[in-house]
């Protein structure tokens, strides 16, 4: 009897465990709805940068038509399947886009077909180059006719950052295996603390054509779903969690609201983004659903920018000796004039960043030991005239902040801009004086290290250095009277 309860027991234990995993396997992410500039996640282990792929391979299984590659410019006259074949389409969505290196030509007979696209060179995964395999698959055409000409096609560029575009499909399944470029077996990396996201996800019938009553979604199935640990949605969002509808976990468009910009940086292109923190593998389905199914043609990008982002670069402060030395601390006298200089990294659009700066300053409250002299922005050598300085007399601070012609042009690529300072050491400069200086971006403030002036005056040489000089000058002084008297004996003996 105890037997048979133990077994009873061991199986109940059992299935109960088997239950709980696959309530947790199909228990929906956490989801949470964030400004999209508010810089508050720590880092991204994956980076997908905005790099240009050295080799972009395509390899094809099944009814897959054609390969073609290097598309630049579309051709003039009808609209023929050809003309749709040369045209690059990524030229109505990204400025200056690299030609569409690689244009699948789809069948309209899908069974078993497939196809993957290599790039050598797509960003790091913990400070690691790596590059990707994107498969393409499971994808259902839709009802896409231009005259009597069926166009069914996807595009790719030679940077993974620009996306995919896709025409004349309703449907398919992405899997995105990211390796270390070192590995030539091209091992799957199994991500950890990943943030992916994506975004440009219309809804077609408040976008350009009323007529179609068409959203764009990414949904995953009971399997995909265990990789995404967490879910970000932009506050306020267009983005409706549909939740666990026939197995699939959906996040698509609302049909009540379309109101964004759809280019990066624009200050509402998060509203229709979402972000997914992975644990493990990337895949997911790509829709275009509707009850109209009329032509689809949509851009979907991949990104490493999370709608929350990544937190700004502390910026850097320096003082300059009088050689022009940066130094965290040097030796000044009273009425000498000299320079602070902080170093603000910024963000990169598209890579940590969804959408632009809505302010950007640099502010330095400086000690009272020193008056101010003036300022100037440098990008590099180059002196940046956008933007206006500002010195508070009363609160003894120096500001520069950026205006809206510097904040929508400015390149977001990763550059460095410095804010000179100089001053003039005044005779409050009597001991070491330390000054600090921050950033502003949005609403955050990011704080920076302290540079130090000392008055030369104060400077003393310390004592076990006197000690030592002393000593070897006393060894210095008994060597020449050594030289110097048997100089004198030698001589001597010479005239005896």
């Amino acid at each position: 009897m105890k037997k048979i309860i133990k077994r009873i027991s061991g199986a109940f234990c059992a299935l109960m465990f088997l239950f709980c995993l696959i309530i947790k396997t199909n228990a929906l992410p956490a989801v949470s709805q964030m400004q999209s500039d508010d810089f508050s996640l720590e880092r991204n282990n994956l980076i997908i940068d905005n790099v240009v792929a050295s080799s972009v391979t395509v390899n094809k299984k099944g009814n897959i038509i054609d390969v073609y590659s290097d598309i630049t410019e579309p051709r003039t006259g009808s609209k023929t399947t050809q003309d749709f074949i040369e045209y690059n389409w990524f030229v109505e969505m990204i400025d200056n886009p690299s030609p569409a290196t690689a244009v699948v030509i789809l069948s309209e007979n899908t069974s078993n077909s497939s196809f993957s696209v290599t790039y050598d060179k797509v960003g790091t995964y913990n400070g690691k180059p790596i590059g990707a395999v994107v498969t393409i698959s499971d994808y259902i055409l839709s009802n896409h006719v231009y005259g009597t000409e069926t166009i069914l096609q996807f595009q790719f560029t030679n940077s993974l950052a620009n996306g995919i575009w896709s025409r004349g499909v309703a449907h398919y399944k992405e899997t995105i295996d990211f390796f270390y470029i070192d590995d030539a077996s091209k091992n799957p990396i199994n991500l950890e603390h990943a943030y992916i996201t994506i975004a440009s996800l219309n809804d077609r019938k408040y976008q350009n054509n009323p007529a179609t009553d068409s959203d764009e979604s990414v949904y995953f199935d009971s399997s995909q779903i265990s990789s995404i640990e967490e879910v970000y949605f932009a506050n306020p969002t267009n983005l409706d969690v549909t939740g666990n509808l026939k197995g699939k976990y959906v996040f698509g468009v609302s049909p009540t609201n379309n109101d964004f910009e759809d280019w990066w940086g624009s200050p509402t292109f998060s509203k229709n983004a979402v972000t997914f923190k992975v644990n493990g593998q990337f895949s997911f389905y790509n829709d275009s659903s509707g009850t109209v199914d009329l032509w689809r043609s949509y851009w979907m990008t991949i990104s490493s920018a999370p709608i929350s982002s990544i937190k700004a670069k502390n910026p850097v402060k320096y003082v300059l000796d009088s050689n022009g030395n940066r130094k965290e601390r040097t030796s000044y006298s009273v009425g000498d004039q000299f320079d602070f200089e902080i170093d603000q990294q910024v963000h990169k659009l598209q890579v940590d960043i969804i959408t632009r700066y809505s302010s950007f300053s640099i502010v330095d409250k400086l000690p009272k030991e020193v008056d101010y002299v003036g300022a100037k922005l440098y990008l590099g050598n180059a002196e940046v005239t956008e933007g206006t300085i500002n010195y508070d007399n009363n609160a003894h601070t120096v500001t520069w902040t950026a205006n809206q012609d510097f904040l929508d042009n400015m390149p977001l690529e990763g550059e460095t801009y410095t804010l000179r300072v100089t001053v003039k050491a005044n005779s409050g400069l009597t001991k070491e004086v330390k000054n600090s200086a921050h950033s502003v971006f949005n609403n955050s403030k990011f704080n920076s290290n302290e540079a130090a002036v000392i008055p030369i005056e104060s400077v003393k040489v310390p004592a076990t250095d006197a000690f030592i000089s002393l000593i070897i000058s006393c060894i210095a002084s008994l060597l020449i009277l050594i030289g110097i008297t048997g100089y004198y004996f030698a001589n001597k003996r010479k005239t005896a």
